[in-house]
């Protein structure tokens, strides 16, 4: 079983890798909307486990091993959002080098903003994971 998984993954990756050399922006595209599904599992679950470690009963006794094992999966998304930030510029016309610069948002959503916010917030969600 962990031999077919391991070959499934590798496929898809091989996939991927083939995707994004021949795909460019629309394959990064594919990946941060696939990724962003991905996400949803330990984001949903880290404002329940919060809830549940500040309000003790039942609810949390029985809920905890399901929140806690999709929390889990918590650093593995942060470590798959990271080549995100290298293609930035193909992804948000905002964060090419030759931008026009829109004034008070521009270190808000320049690249090194956006990668600063997005690391803290990831090392914060693992923190609590």
């Amino acid at each position: 079983m962990r031999r077919a998984a391991a070959l499934l993954g590798a496929g898809g990756a091989a996939l991927m890798g083939a995707a994004v050399v021949f795909g460019g922006a629309s394959a990064w595209a594919g990946y941060l909307s696939g990724l962003l599904a991905w996400a949803a599992i330990p984001l949903g679950a880290l404002p329940l486990v919060a809830a549940s470690r500040l309000a003790e009963g039942r609810w949390a006794a029985a809920l905890a091993p399901p929140l806690t094992a999709g929390l889990r999966s918590l650093p593995v998304v942060a470590l798959l959002f990271l080549p995100l930030l290298l293609v930035l510029p193909d992804l948000y016309p905002w964060a090419e080098p030759g931008a026009p610069d829109p004034g008070a948002r521009a270190r808000y959503l320049s690249p090194a903003g956006v990668a600063l916010r997005a690391v803290g917030f990831w090392a914060l969600g693992a923190r609590l994971a």
